[in-house]
């Protein structure tokens, strides 16, 4: 299948090879429902997505498209990419390990469970030459695709994340059991 597409366009042009008998079909449908062809398919692909389900067990609730679905097309990518059962190809789970490895350019916290739209929105462009730049040097120089990120984010007039990140604060030491001065070693008596 080709796809043709216009910047800027609010849809995308599709071409496919359908045998004589299906096309028959499809544009009997579009007569019978007064729909264009497109519409037809349309709907028919919408109808079939909705009736995929992915839950382990079903009875403990659904995941469906829509969660997958984001207007952000970085977004929505590292959501498809990351689940296994959508067959994500050995680039895509390159992609999703890139992310999570520099994850203050994709995520709110590194639990990962919310995306930084705004950063996603400048990054994804150039997602498979930072990528390529993780590829070539992350034994060489674990930071140089962060610093490449980052460049770019400042150069849309955004503030970017620190990188390298910052190692986690020490804890607190741990309180004392004893009080000072009374240290639990008594005298013999």
């Amino acid at each position: 299948m080709a796809r043709d597409t216009k910047k800027g366009a609010k849809s995308e042009v599709l071409s496919m090879r359908m045998d004589p008998a299906t096309r028959f079909l499809v544009d009997f449908v579009a007569r019978c429902k007064g729909q264009s062809i497109s519409t037809v398919v349309e709907r028919a692909i919408q109808e079939a997505a909705d009736r995929i389900n992915l839950a382990d067990d079903p009875r403990t609730g659904e995941i469906k498209w829509t969660h997958f679905w984001h207007i952000n097309e970085g977004v929505r990518s590292l959501k498809m990419w990351s689940e296994k059962k959508l067959y994500p190809n050995y680039e895509e789970q390159f992609i999703v390990s890139f992310a999570n490895m520099h994850w203050p350019f994709f995520y709110v916290t590194e639990k990962r469970t919310a995306y930084k739209e705004a950063y996603i929105d400048i990054i994804w462009p150039q997602i498979d030459e930072f990528a390529e730049i993780w590829r070539n040097t992350r034994t060489t120089d674990r930071w140089a695709a962060g610093r490449a990120m980052r460049t770019v984010i400042l150069n849309a007039g955004v503030q970017p994340p620190d990188w390298p990140p910052r190692p986690p604060a020490p804890a607190p030491a741990a309180a004392q059991k004893n009080p000072p001065g009374q240290s639990g070693e008594g005298k013999a008596s």
